[in-house]
């Protein structure tokens, strides 16, 4: 039987319209809340989120999902700034309405692909969040936001990108500076995806890769 129930929070996003989450609340106690951000094509029940939640919730952590749509008209015609504004308004109604769920003592937030800008914005704009792990899979290192929140993310965070991805700057990824709290895996041959095109071996060793790297990491995030 699952250990967990699948709630809806109400929370009121960017547009003041509500705000699509799924909140698997463990039915016992639990100490910390993980967000997940997903990427634009990339929803919180593909692989990398799928394993992810399945992690936290085996080790009793509260998963907290956002389902936005921003392949919207509304929000593809606005400008960087004002997408980015949306994002980071998003998650921060969404975080805010987690951590009122419980007295939590630790917080992970996992993004993708453009919520990397939103992590980026989180994480270098200010110290809010600066007590939160970060898993960043596939972050989008063209644009400044996300390497100055890359820069300064604390305590630990894991960064995670494909040598094949195009939105990926290879050389300064795998060059990211090293010390205690970082640590970059890059998974050669694997696109935007963390899949190797046409190799599906290949692809299932990768994401057994992935999966080792973020349990290891979530395990070391609740023992800190």
């Amino acid at each position: 039987m699952p250990n967990f129930e699948f709630h809806t929070l109400a929370v009121k996003g960017h547009t003041q319209a509500d705000l699509p989450n799924r909140f698997l609340k463990q039915t016992g106690a639990s100490r910390a809340l993980l967000v997940m951000l997903p990427g634009l094509n990339y929803s919180c029940d593909n692989p990398l989120f799928f394993y992810t939640a399945s992690i936290c919730l085996a080790h009793s952590i509260d998963v907290l999902q956002l389902w936005a749509n921003y392949n919207a008209r509304e929000f593809q015609l606005l400008g960087e700034k004002d997408q980015l504004r949306w994002l980071v308004d998003d998650a921060t109604a969404l975080i805010t309405a987690g951590r009122a769920q419980r007295d939590y003592s630790h917080l992970l937030l996992a993004g993708k692909s453009i919520s990397t800008l939103t992590l980026g914005a989180l994480f270098g704009d200010s110290d809010a969040y600066q007590e939160a792990y970060a898993i960043w899979f596939t972050p989008l290192m063209r644009f400044p936001v996300v390497l100055r929140g890359m820069s300064r993310a604390r305590p630990k965070s894991l960064f995670i990108g494909g040598s094949a991805d195009h939105s990926l700057d290879t050389n300064l990824f795998s060059n990211f500076p090293r010390i205690p709290y970082r640590e970059t895996i890059v998974i050669e041959g694997a696109d935007h995806s963390l899949q190797i095109p046409g190799d599906l071996p290949r692809s299932l060793d990768a994401m057994k890769t992935i999966v080792t790297a973020v349990e290891t990491f979530i395990t070391s995030a609740l023992a800190g």
